[in-house]
């Protein structure tokens, strides 16, 4: 090394001769600039990254004279060009020279190793707190949960010893662990969308599907250094983690399942709500819900179950916690798919009524998030109830011929309008018609009349679980009286131009049947559930079955004779019944049927 100082001080001073040369050379009138072919002769001998280190480091150390001399932008025609070109190199042999020094290292590491392991050697082994393997200070892997992850840089061999120098750290530290989750607080333990608990950052498990829907089995995720009693406890605090936190969230269904006080049909139809996750077509157990009477009803009400219009189902269920582990549970039951969690559509974000809905979506998604897929819109199960609020008493108005218009209000309910609204009605079975309507003139402003029961309303006691931040279902907004006034109405002008019909699109109730019924029901009945085209009755006035031999609704005792089909509407009936006529009184101004008489008569003579 001594006898090649002397060449590389006479090699440096060489190079700066030249350099003063051509930036002195005046010739021509121009400044002086370092010719470009010479300059890339230089730089050409350095472009290469073979050779061990020492030749390595040289060339990087002569090539960063010339990136010196390629940033002197008044030495050169095109600093620019040569700057490039010698950032590139410079970083090439920058890179070499770091390989070869890591495969030094790395062989030196690990023959030290092997050395030591041959001669049974302790090897110092630790796992610091973020969870890094180091052995003898180097490291050897990192550890994710209770499994040991080697470093994917080491392989062969290196990479055997390096294991087995681990294991003494490994096998104490994931028993500390193991202690540690078994004593850990349930709010330290979570369930992540794919299925899998975590702990600690990492997943210490993965739910498999079961027979039970809502017990999961835990399959734990681990090495070989995991065995035994330790083993063992891991499992049983996972278990019981995953049952308490089951129970919590789904809390209607866990005591649904449980229940001791529901009994019959109604036993039946909580069996369904369980393995469906809470949420029932009404459609589909039309027949079983027709044959509850209010006491079975009762019984699942007061595990917070609605019987709705559309739908049969826990309405506390569709907040966000709820839904997510539903959905869950949902793909860990589709053991006809490898993967349950891959390719599903995205999840509706929280507080969205109705989202577009993927057409390609697997049977039971939406379903599993409180959702009803209506046409193109996926719309969350209540407000699909609170639009039925909507229609009902529209319907049973009889305004428009047992129709309705769509209104701004159930459109914003989910949150769509125009044609997806419409899809969304046919999904729910009605069907819409064009007909042409007289447009009703302008009402004056009426007081509020207060609203009243139905008639066979179920007390409000007895829906008490069903009318938490929801309108009560069955019950219209009480309509509004026109105001009276003891002034005389002015006339209307005689030469005023009576309004022109304009087309309007009216939804009615498509006709269904059920259960190969064809019997026509009492008008009373057919007026009620026309508001519902599925199942043919509306949540919260749900009535115990008619009793065989009995009188049908609407008939006489007497034997009195039935109601003509062709009847005018407006025809007064006549009543034939063994009690004495009720002496006619006037009806009471204040009353809501009056309100509505006076509507009516509005709208017959407008």
């Amino acid at each position: 090394d001594r006898a090649r100082r002397p060449s590389r001080a006479s090699e440096h001073a060489s190079l700066l001769t030249r350099l003063y040369l051509f930036l002195m050379d005046r010739s021509g009138n121009a400044p002086g600039r370092i010719p470009d072919d010479w300059l890339d002769r230089q730089i050409a001998k350095l472009d290469r990254s073979d050779g061990d280190i020492d030749v390595l480091a040289a060339r990087l150390a002569h090539m960063r004279t010339w990136s010196y001399v390629a940033n002197r932008a008044d030495w050169l025609h095109n600093p620019a060009h040569w700057q490039e070109r010698a950032r590139k190199i410079e970083d090439n042999l920058s890179d070499a020279l770091h390989e070869r020094l890591t495969q030094r290292f790395v062989d030196r590491r690990t023959s030290v190793l092997m050395k030591r392991l041959r001669q049974n050697e302790d090897l110092m082994a630790a796992v610091n707190g973020d969870g890094e393997v180091l052995v003898e200070g180097e490291y050897a892997g990192h550890l994710e949960g209770f499994v040991f992850v080697p470093d994917p840089r080491a392989d062969g061999e290196q990479a055997r010893v390096l294991r087995a120098a681990a294991e003494q750290a490994l096998v104490s530290e994931i028993a500390a662990r193991a202690q540690r989750l078994v004593t850990a607080a349930d709010a330290d333990i979570s369930l992540s969308e794919h299925g899998r608990i975590v702990w600690s950052g990492h997943p210490v498990a993965e739910l498999r599907g079961s027979d039970n829907i809502l017990l999961p089995r835990v399959e734990l995720i681990t090495g070989e250094q995991l065995h035994g009693p330790a083993k063992e406890a891991v499992q049983a605090r996972l278990d019981a983690w995953l049952k308490m936190h089951v129970t919590q969230v789904l809390a209607p269904l866990a005591a649904l399942r449980d229940a001791d006080d529901i009994e019959g049909l109604a036993r039946g139809i909580a069996f369904q709500l369980v393995e469906n996750l809470g949420a029932l077509d009404r459609e589909q157990v039309v027949e079983e819900v027709r044959s509850l009477d209010q006491a079975a009803r009762g019984q699942l009400r007061k595990h917070g179950i609605r019987f709705g219009a559309y739908s049969i189902f826990a309405p506390v269920l569709l907040k966000p916690a709820p839904a997510r582990l539903k959905l869950i549970l949902w793909a860990l039951s589709r053991k006809e798919v490898e993967d349950p969690f891959a390719n599903l559509p995205a999840v509706p974000a929280p507080g969205l009524t109705s989202v577009p809905a993927d057409l390609n979506a697997p049977a039971g998604f939406y379903s599993a998030l409180g959702f009803r897929v209506c046409g193109t819109r996926a719309v969350r199960l209540d407000m699909l109830e609170r639009v039925a609020d909507l229609i009902r008493p529209v319907i049973a108005s009889r305004a428009f011929n047992g129709g309705f218009v769509v209104t701004p209000d159930m459109m914003s309910l989910v949150g769509c309008s125009g044609e997806e609204f419409s899809g969304l009605l046919r999904g729910l079975g009605y069907r819409s018609q064009i007909e042409k309507l007289v447009p009703p003139k302008p009402a004056a402003e009426v007081p509020a009349v207060p609203a009243v029961r139905a008639e066979g309303e179920v007390p409000a006691e007895e829906n008490a679980t069903e009318t938490v931040s929801e309108p009560v279902a069955g019950r219209a907004p009480a309509e509004e009286a026109p105001e009276t006034s003891s002034d005389p109405a002015p006339a209307e002008s005689a030469d005023a131009a009576p309004a022109e019909p304009v087309e309007t699109e009216i939804w009615r109730p498509s006709r269904r049947r059920h259960g190969g019924d064809t019997k026509r029901k009492p008008r009373r009945d057919r007026n009620r559930t026309e508001a519902q085209p599925q199942n043919q009755q509306d949540e919260g006035r749900d009535r115990e079955p008619r009793k065989e031999g009995s009188k049908p609704e609407g008939k006489h005792r007497h034997g009195g004779k039935p109601h003509r089909r062709d009847a005018r509407r407006d025809k007064p009936r006549e009543h034939v019944s063994g009690k004495p006529k009720p002496r006619d009184r006037e009806p009471d101004p204040d009353s809501p049927f009056a309100a509505l008489a006076v509507l009516k008569e509005r709208n017959r003579t407008s």
